[in-house]
């Protein structure tokens, strides 16, 4: 199984000759020896330069991303810009307040609970962790499931191990100079430019890297502002950034002095790195055979699926929960790899048909989006041709694409009308589709039954296992049975992240949650990835991320894509997690208000 997406790092002209690449990891192989004398107060003070640094090139930042998406700045869609500001200014408050929280402490404390499961796991609650998380959580819980095997003495022993290297100073450039930092090639995301400072914040300061960042072609344009952004890190001596096409990206991760490789972005370009390219490269990956020996890591994509629990949702949570997954499905025109691209529902569930017509009232209401990713067109085109049936909703321009539903695809078999493979359930399309597959044959007040089909349908059928969500009513989970069937999905779900009631993209922006594919996958099939990033608190070994949020939250979702209030709000959020301050959260409420 696999993804269509392809390797948009051919996409954009090169602005970085060979000697370029080589200058650049140069640069950085003499500057981690200073790097090194940095003790971990003063990479906090850098921290706080570069957040101050990207606020200022923030509005700069989203008038390139509206421009290239084509919206207006007060269009609701224009407030996940906002968000995504909002996001990556919480990642550089988090990172430095942990910094000192080493230096002050020798390690970022846990202030959740740690409690070990029946079978022995242990669980560590890391969210909220502050007044902000709890604001913005409004009472969900964010937890790290160890890999089986970590005993609760061992995790609480290597608990904040990561940090100890960022916290004392080398004294003397001799003695840096004997444990050089690794030089790492990160090839940066080309959807979402949060994505990069994640990336680059985490194989600094926690992987204790130094970094050639390679921009992808998508996001070229913003390579001013993350100049701008990361000036403080470039010139201490531990960040690079380069840009350029994907020869360039070849040369920079088999550059002798690079020692491993970073990626967010396609499965494709991954197993080119690991591989080869071409016929090559493909006949490498038939005999498992790598070329290229560094550590590699990566997040790359996944086709992010919703499981709805059937339960007794009234009229109000169908609409509430359709408008909240079609605001999700719609956000940056469904080019995320946490994008839910398909709904698993119960085929006898009386409401199933109800909340497809809310979705398909959501679609209707929402504007097509530019299908700005390369490549968009041609995989809707394929999609479409699949499923002639699919449902369109809008009428797009010559550069946008329809919301695009396709319903009823059965779980125990194909669904294509020549007998295919189903696509809907094996490649990513990376573009406006979202798909519904239905569970039958299993009684809908048995939840432990629909819900050992849905996760065997996962784990076994469906491409990918970065994040998964389940939405269930409270009803369902007041019942021991229900609970307890919803918990054993929860550890039997085979992704590195799983969420209840809400998406994997509030779990990326919550920084001590680890976010990565679950762990194991092969590197001839390497599905969403291997490794993680972010895991701030340096918990040993996380298997999954457990995300839990209230059912509903006040009477629209946290995302509403056709809330005119969205953009404005959001700007105000982002301000207000700038400098926090009575005023800011007036603005936020006057925002609210529509004063």
């Amino acid at each position: 199984m696999s993804s269509p997406r392809p390797d948009t790092t051919t996409a954009a002209p090169n602005d970085a000759s060979s000697d370029a690449v080589n200058d650049a990891v140069q640069r950085i192989v003499a500057g981690r020896a200073r790097w090194a004398t940095v003790d971990g107060a003063s990479r906090a003070a850098l921290l706080d330069a570069c957040r101050e640094a990207y606020f200022a090139a923030a509005p700069a930042m989203v008038a390139v991303a509206l421009t290239q998406k084509g919206l207006a700045d007060d269009a609701p869609e224009a407030g996940e810009e906002w968000a995504f500001v909002t996001g990556t200014l919480k990642l550089f408050r988090v990172y430095a307040d942990v910094l000192r929280q080493n230096t002050s402490q020798g390690r970022p404390p846990v202030t959740g609970p740690w409690t070990t499961r029946a079978d022995g796991q242990v669980v560590v609650q890391v969210a909220p962790a502050d007044l902000t998380e709890r604001l913005s959580m409004a009472g969900g819980t964010g937890c790290v499931w160890l890999e089986p095997g970590v005993t609760m003495g061992e995790a609480r022993a290597a608990q904040g191990a990561a940090w100890k290297k960022t916290t004392t100073a080398a004294t003397t450039t001799t003695a840096a100079a004997t444990t050089p930092a690794p030089v790492v090639a990160l090839l940066g995301a080309g959807n979402v430019a949060m994505l990069v400072p994640g990336d680059v914040l985490h194989a600094i300061f926690l992987a204790g890297q130094v970094v050639v960042l390679k921009l992808n072609p998508v996001n070229a344009g913003l390579l001013p502002m993350w100049q701008q952004t990361f000036a403080p890190l470039v010139n201490a001596g531990c960040l690079a950034i380069i840009t350029g096409d994907a020869s360039v990206g070849a040369r920079l991760c088999t550059h002798p002095d690079v020692d491993a490789v970073h990626m967010t972005g396609s499965h494709h370009t991954h197993d080119a790195v690991v591989f080869g390219p071409g016929p090559a490269g493909a006949a490498a990956r038939a005999a498992g055979h790598v070329v290229n020996p560094r550590s590699i890591t990566a997040e790359l994509g996944n086709i992010t699926p919703v499981i709805v629990v059937p339960g007794p949702w009234t009229a109000r949570e169908l609409r509430y929960h359709a408008i909240q997954l079609g605001s999700q499905h719609g956000l940056n025109a469904a080019f995320n790899c946490l994008t839910p691209r398909l709904i698993v529902q119960s085929a006898r569930w009386p409401q199933r048909q109800a909340f497809l017509d809310e979705l398909r009232r959501f679609f209707a209401a929402l504007p097509p989006r530019r299908a700005y990713y390369p490549g968009a067109a041609a995989r809707h085109a394929r999609f479409c041709a699949a499923h002639p049936n699919a449902e369109r909703f809008g009428t797009p321009g010559p550069d946008a694409l329809p919301w695009t539903l396709i319903t009823g695809l059965p779980t125990d078999g194909d669904a294509t009308a020549d007998g295919a493979h189903e696509p809907c359930f094996t490649e990513e399309s990376f573009c406006a589709v979202l798909a519904e597959a239905t569970i039958d044959g299993v009684d809908v007040n048995d939840i432990g039954a629909f819900l050992r089909r849905a996760v065997d349908f996962l784990n076994t059928r469906v491409w990918g296992n970065l994040t998964v969500t389940l939405l269930v009513h409270p009803a369902t989970m007041r019942d021991p049975a229900g609970a307890a069937a919803v918990d054993t999905a929860i550890a039997d779900l085979r992704y590195g992240n799983v969420c209840v009631n809400t998406w994997g993209s509030f779990a990326y922006v919550v920084p001590s949650l680890p976010w990565g594919a679950f762990p194991g996958n092969p590197v001839d099939d390497i599905q969403s990835g291997t490794g993680f990033v972010h895991n701030v608190l340096a918990l040993p070994r996380p298997q999954k991320s457990v995300l839990r949020a209230p059912f509903t939250v006040g009477p629209t979702p946290p995302l509403n894509l056709l809330w005119p209030k969205t953009a404005r709000v959001l700007r105000e959020v982002a301000s207000l997690e700038h400098r926090a301050s009575v005023g800011g959260v007036a603005r936020v409420v006057g925002a609210l208000l529509g004063r």
